[in-house]
């Protein structure tokens, strides 16, 4: 008998004990969850392991602690509770035109979901900033809050919108001037509805016929929940 021959006969029997030991492995840490089951203790260790995993896949971990909003492979997303990004995704439509006060992150989700994107920034510094990375469907631009120039950017296209952002300066104002800038069915996707000093703008939104439909969760980069809510109107883009 050869070498050759030798090191296989022996390598059986170790093959076989790996699986058995693998069995036993997966056996005892299958009942040493049913057990963690058994007590509030363990079903805690369980949640908590489980929440990871889930922080993990949505990204969180990274947003959190580079506090850029991104996902678990670092491609962009906005600012928004994670419920409403997720209701968004599955019905944005590629011929979409999309209006956002404030850019960033979003700007660039939003390019990859629809048609065109215009997008008006206050900052400076942060125009600057991300003006190299917009895609050749975004219009990106740089407008003054103080000489109204920001709030009536909108309205003064040539164009209407299927959604328009408010995740930006004087979001009041904005809320204002946004209706003869929508198409028929158009929505109004708010960030940050859960702040009351944006009431006025919302029962605007409200008394002009529009409902509201509120998204509340956990989203990039924070450590807390908060709400980013839907205004729309029958027969809208979003099939509400």
């Amino acid at each position: 008998m050869d070498r050759t021959s030798q090191h296989t006969d022996h390598a059986k029997p170790r093959s076989g004990f790996t699986k058995f030991v693998s069995s036993v492995a997966k056996a005892i840490l299958f009942n040493f969850g049913r057990v963690l089951e058994c007590t509030a203790l363990g079903r805690k260790i369980i949640a908590y392991g489980r929440l990871g995993l889930y922080l993990r896949d949505r990204g969180w971990l990274k947003s959190a602690g580079s506090r850029i909003p991104m996902g678990r492979f670092e491609e962009p997303l906005p600012w928004i509770c994670y419920p409403c990004m997720d209701f968004l995704n599955e019905r944005l439509k590629s011929d979409m035109d999309v209006f956002e006060w404030g850019s960033g992150n979003s700007t660039l989700w939003w390019a990859k979901r629809v048609g065109t994107v215009i997008s008006c920034e206050h900052d400076q510094g942060w125009y600057d900033r991300m003006k190299p990375a917009m895609p050749d469907n975004v219009e990106y631009v740089h407008a003054n809050v103080e000489d109204s120039s920001y709030i009536n950017f909108a309205k003064n296209q040539q164009k209407r919108f299927d959604v328009m952002m408010i995740d930006g300066q004087a979001r009041i104002a904005c809320a204002k001037n946004c209706l003869e800038s929508l198409k028929e069915g158009g929505v109004v996707v708010w960030d940050n509805t859960d702040v009351d000093k944006y009431q006025e703008g919302y029962d605007f939104l409200i008394q002009n016929g529009f409902k509201r439909l509120d998204f509340y969760g956990l989203g990039p980069v924070n450590f807390y929940g908060w709400s980013t809510s839907v205004f729309y109107k029958e027969n809208n883009c979003l099939g509400l």
